[in-house]
């Protein structure tokens, strides 16, 4: 069975208590250093199997206009999760947006 670790819980808790959006980057620029690259490397398989474990949902789709500003600005492509039913009820949150 999996289990939730440290930095997973970290992005959860960023989600819950609204202090900032969790991410991860896609589209990772040959400028990146490689701690950032690593970083953004673990957030996106931390996501990944947040969303395995019924956590976490892609919600890029319906978030369109802001993932393309984003890109826009940054050059980057990222994915947008929230919360799942199931995840609002684990940590008694509303439905909140990361990025990842």
């Amino acid at each position: 069975m999996e289990s939730i670790n440290k930095h997973q819980l970290e992005m959860i808790e960023h989600i819950v208590t609204g202090k900032m959006a969790s991410f991860t980057i896609i589209t990772p620029q040959e400028t990146d250093s490689p701690a950032d690259f690593e970083n953004w490397t673990l957030s996106n398989a931390d996501a990944a199997s947040l969303v395995t474990l019924g956590l976490f949902e892609d919600v890029s789709s319906v978030n369109k206009e802001y993932v393309q500003h984003l890109k826009v600005s940054t050059g980057r492509d990222f994915t947008v999760f929230q919360l799942t039913e199931m995840g609002e009820k684990l940590f008694d949150a509303s439905k909140s947006t990361a990025i990842n």
